[in-house]
């Protein structure tokens, strides 16, 4: 059986007593990245087919309605069933909208709230959308809508500053369409990495190409895409000429709420603006904040410190895009973001007389926690450094000074309790925690216990 807390030889001996003992469950420890839980594209949109999902729902409480029915297939004319569908309308100023699925054999019909601004959004795969905008559904009226894709050849050369992306996702946006698609490479030895997508039919301006979250580009060129076939003009994109941002600090992208980080963005050419925003992927977006719009002066490496909100929602990332909004021109400009994982170690006291019991609580971010949906189980483990002492920097900490305290399983919920423990000497405590599907390996921000 294991114990919570774990008895450690002498330096573990000269910093705490340990002062309780119980048996952990199983865990089941992943790996990977964190994954946007839906589809699209977060942050602020400069054009009518991007980033609704920012929109709250108004309910029903208009008067009138309309139908939207139709089918979805793939570009060889399959249908598509189960795919969700979205459908928005403009209406004084307001934008309201529902959802739908397809049935099995690809069709569908919504009711829809009258407008002469409308949009319709399917979702067949996770790397995929297609959207028809400047709809008008008037009362009563019934509007039969063919969601039928051809395809285009994209392909992404690897290079610059990281040049190891494995797949390439691609977002084209003309009049009144939008389509979003992905192509994937077996390893990154592979290159270029390239396929065929499928895009809605319709006419396109152009639009951006991602390497990663955080790295992309902008592209223009008309394709023009026709149901059933492979389109004349392709999309041909090399990751040297991405723009690119990452967190400088902290370290390892996590930390407590109210926590100041400093991004990096590289590449921008100069008089570039990105209007930089933030959110929690909570399932109420709680913390939203505009932070204010930034211009490039050149491609060399800028660095931007932002503060996360102290309202962030522990237990979730905290993203924050940079969306390009300096009138390019492009339809669809380039979003890039990167996330911070918002996380807690509380311990009960911060100053205390030799021999007093503290214990520590906290919240991590896991796989499949989403509002009151609980996620994977995973292992946490405190680790304590004399006196005064930074997060680490290695995940293996030992050769740093620190030493582990213990293990402790966090629930389904990301919430962790470690037993009372009895701390004889000044230190600093730490939390690392585990990663998963949806979030890497991180450490929380570190606490100083003072004992007199």
């Amino acid at each position: 059986m294991k114990r919570l807390l774990i008895l450690l030889a002498a330096l573990a001996a000269a910093l705490l007593l340990p002062a309780a003992a119980a048996a952990a469950p199983r865990h089941e420890i992943g790996d990977g990245h964190h994954q946007v839980r839906s589809g699209r594209a977060h942050g602020a949109a400069t054009n009518a087919l991007a980033g609704k999902e920012s929109f709250a729902p108004l309910g029903a409480r208009l008067s009138g309605a309309a139908t939207v029915y139709g089918t979805l297939s793939n570009s060889y004319g399959s249908p598509t069933g189960g795919a969700p569908l979205e459908w928005y309308s403009l209406v004084d100023g307001s934008w309201v909208w529902g959802e739908g699925t397809t049935a099995g054999d690809g069709s569908f019909s919504m009711t829809v709230s009258p407008t002469t601004n409308g949009e319709l959004w399917a979702y067949p795969g996770a790397d995929s959308a297609f959207a028809r905008g400047d709809e008008t559904w008037s009362n009563g009226g019934s509007y039969g809508r063919t969601l039928y894709p051809g395809r285009v050849s994209v392909t992404g050369h690897r290079g610059g500053r990281w040049g190891d992306f494995d797949k390439l996702v691609v977002r084209l946006s003309g009049s009144a369409r939008y389509s979003k698609g992905a192509v994937t490479a077996g390893d990154t030895s592979t290159t270029p990495v390239s396929g065929l997508i499928d895009v809605l039919d319709g006419n396109y301006s152009g639009g951006s190409a991602k390497f990663f979250w955080d790295e992309g580009l902008e592209f223009f060129g008309s394709i023009g895409v026709t149901s059933g076939v492979t389109s004349g003009a392709a999309v041909s994109v090399n990751e040297a000429d991405a723009q690119r941002v990452w967190m400088k600090s902290p370290y390892w992208y996590s930390g407590k709420p109210g926590a100041t980080v400093k991004i990096a963005r590289n590449n921008f050419p100069a008089g570039w603006s990105n209007l930089v925003t933030g959110y929690t992927d909570d399932p109420s977006e709680t913390a939203s904040k505009t932070f204010g719009t930034l211009t490039s002066s050149g491609t060399a490496t800028e660095n931007l410190s932002v503060k996360v909100p102290s309202a962030a929602k522990p237990g979730y990332g905290y993203w924050m895009g940079f969306q390009h909004v300096d009138g390019s021109g492009n339809e669809y400009p380039l979003y890039l973001e990167e996330m911070y994982q918002v996380c807690t170690m509380k311990p009960s006291k911060t100053a205390i007389h030799k021999g007093t019991k503290i214990r520590v609580t906290g919240v991590i971010p896991t796989e499949g926690h989403w509002g009151s949906q609980a996620g994977l189980k995973k292992v946490v483990t405190l680790y304590a450094h004399k006196g005064t002492a930074g997060v680490p920097t290695k995940w293996n900490p030992k050769s740093k000074g620190w030493v582990k305290v213990g293990s402790v399983s966090a629930a389904g919920s990301g919430v962790y309790t470690t037993p009372y423990f009895k701390p004889l000497k000044t230190l600093t405590l730490v939390v690392r925690y585990p990663g998963d599907d949806w979030y890497f390996d991180a450490y929380t921000s570190a606490r100083k216990i003072t004992v007199r």
